[in-house]
């Protein structure tokens, strides 16, 4: 279990620690103490963490279970990750908006989302994870959530699917009550093609391009698609968005080696 920490003081204060117990130098117990709280190394605890006087955040921490597939080894284990957010989990999403890239995730206790994964390998228990960070990540920042409706396409059919469309995820605003579609091409500027324009001319859509990054990840590009008079609304939640720490990367999400499964001959 990763220890959690909410400023940088508690890292440095936890590393201090180390360096007694386990007679280490400084530099080795600042990096033990950053990975033993879910971080990557020291330099990506610091940019994570807040400093001493800075607003807190809010550590929330993503699990789900691995198991290996193939004949040897037949390993198990549990993968976790710390992400740092502005709001608690129980703010940013309710069990009944566990959906999307959520979707197979429960909530339990105030601050840890469990996804069930068991079945998934180390890797893929690893871009599982990834995604899940992201997707806090962007409804951190946007205020927006998961969405299971069928009101993400113009007049809520199916056969209205933008053409571009690909990795389509709905979203909620629940201050506007509006909802918002976003969709992940692998193409680069796929919303400048001529059949979205007239797509978007048809139904008086709007379609925004997203730099801060995507939540499918894979060289994908997020894109929010939306009606044209809630556009200005969320030009600046993608504004705010992309002033926000750049998004997750998978790699960057340990996956600690497993134990032998019982079953195993």
């Amino acid at each position: 279990m990763p220890y959690v920490y909410t400023k940088l003081d508690d890292l440095k204060n936890r590393a201090r620690r180390i360096a007694r117990e386990e007679g280490v130098p400084r530099h080795e117990a600042l990096a033990l103490a950053a990975r033993r709280g879910g971080f990557q190394n020291y330099a990506h605890a610091r940019a994570q963490l807040p400093a001493e006087g800075a607003p807190l955040r809010c550590p929330i921490e993503i699990r789900q279970r691995w198991r290996s597939h193939g004949r040897e080894p037949r390993l198990h284990g549990l993968a976790s990750y710390v992400v740092w957010l502005g709001a608690p989990l129980n703010e940013l999403v309710r069990s009944h908006q566990l959906a999307g890239y959520l979707g197979g995730c429960t909530i339990l206790g105030e601050n840890v989302l469990v996804s069930d994964g068991f079945m998934r390998d180390r890797k893929e228990t690893q871009i599982d994870l990834g995604k899940i960070a992201r997707a806090l990540q962007f409804m951190d920042a946007t205020g927006l959530k998961p969405s299971r409706a069928k009101r993400l396409y113009p007049k809520g059919r199916w056969d209205n699917r933008p053409p571009i469309a690909d990795h389509d995820h709905g979203w909620y605003d629940p201050e506007a009550r509006v909802h918002v579609l976003s969709t992940e091409p692998y193409s680069e500027h796929a919303e400048e093609r001529p059949e979205q324009k007239a797509w978007e001319q048809r139904h008086g859509w709007t379609t925004l391009r997203v730099e801060w990054g995507s939540i499918y990840g894979f060289g994908t590009e997020l894109l929010l698609l939306c009606p044209q008079d809630y556009a200005p609304t969320l030009r600046r939640k993608v504004a705010r968005l992309e002033q926000f720490p750049a998004a997750i990367r998978t790699d960057d999400i340990p996956v600690e080696d497993g134990m032998p499964r019982q079953n195993a001959a």
